[in-house]
């Protein structure tokens, strides 16, 4: 298990520096996306491949030496005096610790792993209960490639699966921006909360490991690079959508499963809405990233063939001289 752990974490590491560093940059959103839950997905499972390599055979070198014996030498000088006291089964009893008495290591960070585990899965039940009740309290208006949710709260607007949780007065008098509901609908439309339900499912079961915390970061941000991305296209007006994002700078979103217009990096989201394509750029790293980063990868977890084929010869010396010896192994 913990051999599992190191391999996949290492995986984890270098893919998400690979993202970090040649990726994150660049305005292939979609691509980012899907490298992001391709990572998660192969680094989880590449601790389990077996080397491509097959196995080799080992000649190994053996020179016998043969040593003659007399009966005398076989046969020892003194008698072996054994001791024939009887042993005490209530003494020997008393020296051993019972496994009962002594918790081991492993039994104690078992039981600290589930507890947390257990802490974990029951919050993230109590967010989606939340979510859920809101969503039925509310008046709900289906809106063809999502649902409006019309409910109150500072927290508006977000999107949760299909749900597109809005300002109920706003809503009904058409006060709500356009482009901001643009945003929302995005999000709906390419099912951002599911990346965000599978990056949380990990990081509950791994909660031990920090690296998942990274990939849900680097996930959310994409998320929204692909939300303006959309944006500016339709609407054409860059600046007052940047604008329309500082005016949002203080919004506050509790519930970790949803998708929601602000975000904590809104100064990475307006930098990257000013960088223009630079395709050649773009499509070299991006044919360079993934077999680059899937080649290391694949080296330092694979786990290496188990049997290898050993040829033992053996060279008696009083029959073949090392002259001999030695061009019968090259043969």
């Amino acid at each position: 298990m913990i051999a599992y752990l190191i391999k996949s974490t290492i995986s984890l590491l270098i893919l998400y520096l690979a993202y970090h560093f040649l990726l994150s940059k660049e305005k292939a959103y979609q691509f980012n996306r899907y490298f992001l839950l391709g990572s998660l997905i192969f680094s989880l499972s590449v601790p389990f491949l077996q080397s491509p390599l097959k196995p080799y055979t080992k000649l190994v070198k053996v020179t016998p030496t043969f040593e003659s014996l007399t009966a005398d030498e076989l046969m020892p000088a003194d008698p072996i005096v054994t001791n024939s006291t009887p042993i005490s089964l209530e003494s020997e009893a008393k020296n051993m610790v019972s496994p009962k008495q002594s918790l081991s290591v492993w039994t104690i960070l078992l039981a600290i792993y589930s507890l947390i585990l257990i802490i974990l899965v029951i919050r993230m039940v109590l967010n989606l209960h939340t979510l859920f009740l809101r969503a039925k309290s509310a008046t709900i208006i289906n809106q063809g490639t999502y649902k409006a949710v019309l409910s109150k709260g500072k927290d508006l607007p977000f999107t949760f699966l299909k749900y597109v949780f809005l300002e109920k007065s706003q809503f009904l008098n058409g006060q709500i921006n356009s482009q901001l509901l643009l945003h929302e609908k995005i999000h709906a439309h390419q099912c951002h909360s599911l990346d965000i339900l599978f990056i949380e499912v990990l990081k509950i079961i791994f909660w031990f490991n920090p690296v998942f915390r990274l990939y849900k970061k680097a996930i959310q941000l994409n998320h929204e690079f692909i939300a303006d991305e959309a944006v500016v296209q339709e609407c054409k007006d860059k600046r007052a959508y940047q604008y329309l994002l500082l005016s949002h700078v203080l919004q506050h979103q509790q519930n970790h499963l949803v998708s929601y217009s602000k975000y904590s990096l809104t100064k990475n989201r307006i930098t990257m809405m000013n960088k223009t394509n630079n395709w050649p750029k773009t499509t070299i790293k991006v044919l360079l990233t993934v077999p680059f980063a899937i080649g290391i990868v694949s080296l330092l977890a694979m786990r290496p063939q188990q049997k290898s084929n050993s040829l033992i010869i053996e060279t008696p010396t009083s029959i073949v001289s090392p002259q001999q010896d030695d061009k019968y192994l090259e043969e």
